[in-house]
């Protein structure tokens, strides 16, 4: 019976060291795929291949260096809990991160992320929240987000900075977020749940009809473009936007600079922190 009982045991005890997946201060040259139920965490490392979660538990990405030579960053697909991604330095990344068909969840934060595409950017937009949701009581939070994308990239003129919200999401929040040369800089599309707020958006109208700054619904506050593209594009698409207060249209410099000095005033470290 003890043995029977010591068996068990450490079937149990296997279980739960399977499901889960800790990583600090390593090189993960060829990325990292998880599994159903699994929980990630990567801690102070240095990855050169994509983070593929598939109906994870638990995602944790903090101050990790990714440079990704063209490839995915961060992409999560169904059903996970809690999410946390922040305190990185991106680069190269084809998309830095994306939600897809994670519904209902108050535990989605992203923030403190330097994204630089670099040449081998593709046309993807670097942040995306496709199909997913928050809660009423509890949003899923983008923030201080530094997103750039290389005017040099081929494909430059089709490279979205942030999409808050696409397919029916909802209940998402993007505020205190700088973006360079993206096209369009920053787009919400469904529902009037979701709110872009004192976001920056510099020198994203280079390529024609696109606009800084596209809402369809929801809500856009105090958000700032500098707009110097053609004719027929506009620094703001606010067709059917549900609460528009204190966007404006001026020149905006020295991003990065910005950036920077925030980083400073919130004692925020990027990337290794040993």
């Amino acid at each position: 019976m003890k043995l029977i009982l010591l068996l068990v045991t450490s079937l149990i005890l296997t279980g739960l060291t399977c499901s889960a997946q800790t990583y600090e201060n390593q090189t993960l040259p060829a990325g990292i795929t998880t599994y159903p139920g699994a929980t990630l965490v990567l801690r102070n490392c240095l990855i050169t291949g994509p983070i593929t979660c598939n109906q994870a538990k638990s995602i944790t990405v903090e101050n990790c260096f990714l440079n990704l030579n063209g490839q995915n960053g961060l992409m999560i697909e169904g059903g996970c809990p809690v999410v946390y991604f922040g305190k990185c330095v991106v680069e190269n990344a084809r998309v830095v991160f994306q939600l897809n068909q994670v519904w209902n969840d108050p535990n989605v934060t992203v923030e403190w992320i330097q994204s630089a595409s670099g040449e081998s950017n593709n046309w993807n937009d670097q942040f995306s929240v496709y199909m997913s949701s928050g809660t009423p009581n509890r949003s899923i939070i983008l923030r201080n987000l530094y997103v750039q994308v290389d005017p040099r990239s081929p494909h430059a003129l089709l490279s979205g900075g942030i999409v808050a919200g696409d397919w029916e999401s909802s209940y998402v929040t993007v505020a205190d977020c700088l973006l360079v040369n993206c096209q369009p800089g920053l787009w919400y599309g469904n529902g009037c749940t979701s709110e872009l707020l004192a976001n920056y958006v510099s020198l994203s109208t280079t390529q024609q009809g696109s606009s800084g700054l596209a809402v369809r619904s929801g809500y856009a506050i105090g958000n700032v473009v500098d707009f110097s593209g053609p004719s027929d594009s506009a620094p703001y698409d606010f067709r059917g936007a549900g609460g528009l207060a204190n966007n404006v249209t001026g020149s905006i410099t020295n991003l990065y600079w910005q950036w920077l000095r925030e980083l400073k005033a919130h004692d925020i470290t990027l990337g290794f922190t040993n």
